[in-house]
Formats: C-alpha cells, sequence, structure tokens
C-alpha cells in the first residue's frame, strides 16, 4: 500500500497547526483585561503615587495622588524597555533555576536510595561480624567446658576406682575373719585377728585422710554470663537514623536580584532637596542613651536603653507616659530593635555579650519568648558586610544599609554583598549610627559627632543635611522612619525624643 502526500495535504497540515498556534496566541491577548474593573472603562490614564492605570472615572479617587499621566505615554515602546526585557529574562532564569533545582532533586532522591543500600549493607556486614564473633566464643567455650567436664570426671573417678579396691580388701578380709571363726583354732584366731586389725587400722587411716582431704565433697559445674553478652539483650534498636540536610547545588538568584534591584530605583526620582521635616512634639523616651528605637502600629513608642544593666525595652505613649517597661535578664541585652508586629518585636544584643543574637520579645506578655542565636541559627551569610561595634542595619527593596561607625561610611549593597554605592564625607557625616530608609528609597542616616541627620539619595550620589543641633538635636544616636504615619523619630542621648512630620514637596 503506497501513501501519497500532496501539496494541498502539506499547506491544509500547516494551516490546521498555525489555525492552533493563532488561536492560542490571540487567547493570551485578548485575556488581559483593558477595562476598568470598577467602571468597566477603558484605561486612559496612569497614577503614579499608586503604580496602576486607570480611566476617566477614576481620577476623582486620584484627586490627592499627585502626578497622573497619559497611559499611552507611559506605555509607549514598553516591549522595548528595560522591564520588559528584563521580564522575559527573568522568565527564562526561573525556568532554568525550577530545571536545576528539579534536576538536583531527582539526583537527591537516587542518593537517598544509594545511601538505604548502604546503611543496610553496613547492618547486614555488623549483624555478620557479631554472629562469627558469638560463634566464635561459643566453640571456644564449649571446648573449655569438655577440658573442665573430663578433668572432674577423671578426679571423681579415680577416687571411685581406689574406693572400690579398698572395698574388695576389705569384703576379703570379712571373709577371712569368718572362715577363721570357723574353722581355725584359737591361735589361728588370735593371729589372723592381730593381722586384721592392723590392715583396719591402716584402712581408716585412708577413709580418715580421703574425709579430711575433702575428696568426697560432690563436684558441680556451673557458668556465668558475661554481663557484656547480657547487655545485648537490652538493646532496643540496632543502630539510630538520622535525617540530616546538607546545602545543595549552589543555586541562587543572585543574578536576578541584582537586576531587579538596579530595575526598583523609582521611576519618579524624588529629588532629596524636596524632604521637608517640620517638628511635631518631644517624647519622653526616660533613658538616657537609646540605642533603638521605633513606632508601633498602634502609635507607642518603643526605645532600647544602652545604660541598663543588660538593657531594657521601654514603651512611651503619645503623652509621653510609660505605658511599661520589659528589663531583659542574662543572657539577653538589649541593643536595636524592630517591630515584627502589633504584640511582638526584635531586640539585637549588644556587641559585648556572652550570647550574641536576636530577644523576641512579647509585648503582652513583656518578656522574651524565643532567642536566636547568631551564627549559629542564621538564615544566610552576607559577604562583605564586616561593619564596626556600632553599626545599624536597615533594608529596602532587595537592598541592605549600614553604617560604619569607625570608617564615616554608609554603605549599600544587594544581598549577595555586591556593593551598590558607599558614601564617605566625614564633614557632612561624622560618626554615622542610626540608619532608616523611607518607602521612596531616600536613606537618613545619624551623625554622632556632627549632630545631624542627613539624608542620601537613593543612588547614593545627593547628600542634604536636613536636621541639626538648632533643629532640637542633643547628642543623637538613632531613628526612625514611620510610613503610616509619614513621621521621623530621632532619639536623643538625652530624656527626650524629637518627632518630625515629614513630606516631599
Amino acid at each position: 500500500m503506497s501513501i501519497s502526500i500532496t501539496v494541498y495535504d502539506i499547506f491544509l497540515y500547516y494551516g490546521i497547526v498555525n489555525g492552533y498556534l493563532y488561536t492560542s496566541m490571540r487567547a493570551v491577548v485578548t485575556d488581559i483585561k483593558q477595562n476598568c474593573v470598577y467602571h468597566n472603562e477603558m484605561y486612559q490614564l496612569y497614577c503614579i503615587k499608586h503604580d496602576s492605570p486607570i480611566c476617566n472615572t477614576c481620577v476623582k479617587d486620584h484627586g490627592n495622588c499627585g502626578k497622573i499621566v497619559s497611559l499611552g505615554d507611559r506605555v509607549r515602546d514598553i516591549k522595548n524597555s528595560e522591564s520588559f526585557i528584563d521580564l522575559q529574562q527573568n522568565l527564562e532564569d526561573l525556568y532554568t533555576y525550577i530545571n536545576l533545582i528539579r534536576k538536583d532533586r531527582e539526583s537527591n532522591i537516587e542518593s537517598i536510595t544509594d545511601q538505604k543500600k548502604k546503611i543496610v549493607a553496613q547492618v547486614c556486614h555488623l549483624k555478620k561480624q557479631v554472629i562469627q564473633h558469638v560463634n566464635k566464643l561459643e566453640e571456644e567455650f564449649i571446648k573449655e567446658l569438655n577440658q573442665i567436664e573430663f578433668d572432674c570426671y577423671d578426679n571423681v573417678r579415680s577416687i571411685v576406682c581406689s574406693l572400690q579396691d579398698q572395698a574388695k580388701k576389705i569384703n576379703q578380709m570379712k571373709s577371712e575373719i569368718k572362715n577363721t571363726k570357723k574353722y581355725a583354732t584359737d591361735l589361728q584366731a588370735f593371729l589372723r585377728m592381730r593381722e586384721t586389725q592392723a590392715n583396719t587400722t591402716e584402712f581408716e587411716k585412708h577413709l580418715q585422710s580421703y574425709i579430711e582431704n575433702k575428696n568426697h565433697n560432690k563436684i558441680n559445674i556451673e557458668s556465668a554470663v558475661n554481663t557484656k553478652i547480657q547487655d545485648i539483650l537490652m538493646v532496643d534498636k540496632f543502630c539510630s537514623i538520622e535525617v540530616k540536610k546538607s546545602q545543595s547545588t549552589d543555586i541562587n538568584l543572585n543574578r536576578r536580584k541584582e537586576r531587579q534591584a538596579q530595575m526598583m530605583i523609582p521611576k519618579e526620582v524624588v529629588i532629596i532637596n524636596n524632604v521637608k521635616l517640620v517638628f511635631k512634639r518631644k517624647v519622653d523616651q526616660t533613658c538616657m542613651y537609646p540605642t533603638g528605637c521605633c513606632i508601633t502600629k498602634k502609635g507607642e513608642f518603643l526605645f532600647t536603653d544602652f545604660k541598663d544593666t543588660n538593657g531594657r525595652v521601654i514603651a512611651v505613649n503619645a503623652e509621653s507616659g510609660v505605658e511599661y517597661t520589659i528589663p531583659l535578664k542574662e543572657p539577653y541585652r538589649a541593643f536595636d530593635l524592630a517591630s515584627l508586629d502589633e504584640t511582638t518585636v526584635a531586640v539585637s544584643s549588644r556587641h559585648l555579650s556572652k550570647k550574641p543574637g536576636i530577644s523576641i520579645v512579647d509585648l503582652i506578655k513583656k518578656k522574651v519568648k524565643k532567642f536566636i542565636d547568631l551564627p549559629d541559627y542564621s538564615i544566610n551569610t552576607i559577604p562583605n558586610t564586616v561593619s564596626s561595634q556600632l553599626s545599624y542595619v536597615s533594608t529596602h527593596a532587595a537592598k541592605m544599609f549600614f553604617t560604619y561607625l569607625d570608617k564615616h561610611t554608609v554603605t549599600c549593597c544587594l544581598y549577595s554583598g555586591a556593593q551598590v554605592w558607599e558614601f564617605e564625607d566625614k564633614k557632612v557625616l561624622d560618626g554615622p549610627q542610626g540608619i532608616t530608609v523611607d518607602s521612596k528609597g531616600n536613606v537618613f542616616v545619624v551623625g554622632r559627632h556632627t549632630c545631624n541627620v542627613v539624608v542620601i539619595s537613593p543612588d547614593g550620589k545627593q547628600c542634604k543635611q536636613i536636621l541639626t543641633k538648632e533643629d532640637g538635636l542633643n547628642r543623637p544616636t538613632t531613628l526612625f522612619f514611620d510610613e503610616v504615619g509619614k513621621q521621623l523619630l530621632v532619639a536623643n542621648g538625652t530624656n527626650f525624643a524629637n518627632v518630625y512630620d515629614i513630606s516631599y514637596c
């Protein structure tokens, strides 16, 4: 049977395939919603603040958002934009990483099977060794037991034979005495009696010696099992099994994160000259040397008191009244703190602590509920981030920012440890300590020796002094940006901290 393929068949085949591809691609495109989900109108505008497309009706809801631009301007040439290209590359990277991880896991399955076989072989070998050793001990024991039995038997048998000979002689003398009494004269009986008495005396002496030497004692064979052998009967497991986890194939997303970090620079860069601070109030922090501060979602002001023996956490309300104090006892100590939620804060230990780590403090129960040892329980170690004893750390948009007091530097790096920028200007910022980052990526730093607060642009290229001694600072140590209330809390080396409203105009 022959099969013929015509040109028509080929066109028909490719027509079906291309039609399927067209239908699939058309579905991908048509599934994209271009209308507002609230008003069912086509998107026309773009809100910079919310980073979201909006329709004409949505404008009234975004009246206070600031800049609203044309959506057409925003999406123009988007397919050739760095963000779109980066997205494509991210998908390629993710696909590659997933396949690498999948292959690594499959390899792990094979290794687990091999490990099981190896363990079983080890157990079987050990079992064989134990059996061989026990068999050897049994063989040696039976050999020794046989020899002891033979020696005991030989000893008793020799005594039995001796006694049998004596009994035979005595029985003969009994017969002689009986016949003498019956047939011999008195003289003959006298002489036989004297001879027999002498022999009897010898037999008595021999028997007495036998008794005194305890040759008549009963011989028993007993054994005592070695307690070390008995201990094996108490063993409830042949061996222990433990599942351990170790670092697998070096798979990380550093390259992707580095691209993302570069892409995360705000589209509308806020000029730091527009950052404005307005004094709002003083807060009685009730400690002379606060090294950490923050504002909770409930509006409470939290401070860590470095001067206390081991440190303590102090909660102050908006009226400067102390709500509560949580003292930290050995081995826990207090340096900086960060709010995890409304009821929990993390408190880092001091550099001189006997037990360095992070205390998880319950604000309701007023006690440490968990302690994280460092570096034992660290998730990851970031290279190239060695800092001084009084360094502070903050994070924002896949980047880490930290101060170096002795070098008078502020450093920005990725989580991979790759440095993005480093700021150093001792005239403007001498002895940097506390650091915080706002939602726009601006970096606020306390100058310990210059008694000021400076703001550094997200790219690290610009710097502006925004608070000085004239603005109420007095030996400032640390600070905190409150994203909810748009406030900046600055703790001083006195009893009072300052609260400032922050704006970007």
